[in-house]
């Protein structure tokens, strides 16, 4: 339950806004041993810390019978790789295209220097990349989304509760604008749009690995807490370590903005609202830290694979 915030910008925090069963306003600019819960050192720990979400504050998921209502049903006809692009063994050359373009070549050929791959390998690398560039996407505008006949919409399925309406963070001056411009490029981008519902959940921002760019964070503990379990789980760590056991090459994939892609139902959507700078608004797709996320995109992963 972490910000990103400096301590020049706000004087005060008001702790009802963090811990709901506290309601002192405590001075950061106090001396430290005036403080006497949380502490100073706990506070800088909150919000400068890695760990934004601490073990302390997770939420676990109801096990509960799911209603047979909310099975995941895909209906999908014939077979729709029959058509699929077969790869010249002696790939024409290079010809920029309306979505490979020359401009994202140089961007491949950048990160891929050296004797890595072959003259003909990188080729046929770009042959492939130029059949199917509509499937690369460059920019966050370009992300997409899933097919619902493949994927259909997710919808959050909860136990009986009552609505809430948390106090957001404030912001500081000194971030204002970038956080303006991230929640102008989410709704570009399709990931939220405007609400009216009676729901408000406390988000913030903080910075992301680089130590540069900031990221938000919704603060879906409240929704976490009323949700019915998903009961998959992801593959174990050290048994598919082992598969790699004494091999040369190793890859990455880097599946950009995947959960941006999968739709979140109508019927949900208003279960994500929360107060922006540019009034209430929701999310439209798969929830970053909603309890079910992860098995439910692991499974898309596995389809698609």
């Amino acid at each position: 339950m972490a910000a990103y915030i400096s301590l020049c910008d706000i004087d005060s925090l008001s702790f009802h806004n963090l811990f709901p069963s506290d309601t002192h306003t405590i001075d950061l600019l106090t001396p430290v041993q005036t403080i006497s819960f949380p502490t100073i050192q706990t506070l800088l720990a909150i919000y400068a810390g890695k760990k934004y979400k601490p073990v302390a504050i997770k939420v676990r998921p109801v096990e509960t019978k799911l209603p047979s209502r909310f099975h995941i049903m895909h209906d999908i006809k014939g077979n729709l790789l029959k058509d699929m692009l077969v790869l010249m063994t002696q790939p024409p050359p290079y010809t920029p295209t309306s979505w490979y373009t020359k401009e994202h070549k140089d961007i491949i050929e950048h990160a891929h220097p050296g004797d890595f791959l072959l003259l003909e390998e990188h080729a046929l690398m770009h042959h492939f990349m130029c059949a199917q560039n509509l499937g690369f996407a460059w920019y966050d505008l370009e992300h997409g989304h899933f097919h619902k006949d493949f994927f259909p919409p997710i919808e959050i399925l909860t136990i009986p509760y009552k609505p809430w309406a948390q106090q957001n963070i404030p912001i500081p001056p000194s971030i204002y604008e970038e956080v303006c411009q991230i929640i102008r490029n989410k709704l570009d981008a399709g990931v939220y749009k405007p609400s009216n519902s009676s729901y408000r959940l406390r988000w913030f921002c903080m910075v992301k690995k680089d130590g540069k760019l900031l990221q938000i964070v919704h603060s879906l503990e409240l929704l976490n807490q009323v949700t019915i379990k998903h009961a998959g789980v992801t593959p174990f760590t050290n048994q598919i370590g082992k598969h790699f056991t004494g091999r040369a090459c190793s890859g990455m994939l880097d599946l950009y903005v995947g959960y941006d892609e999968h739709g979140l139902s109508s019927t949900s959507r208003d279960l994500t609202t929360f107060q922006s700078l540019f009034g209430l608004l929701c999310l439209v797709t798969l929830l970053m830290g909603w309890t079910n996320s992860i098995p439910i995109f692991h499974d898309d992963i596995t389809h698609i694979l």
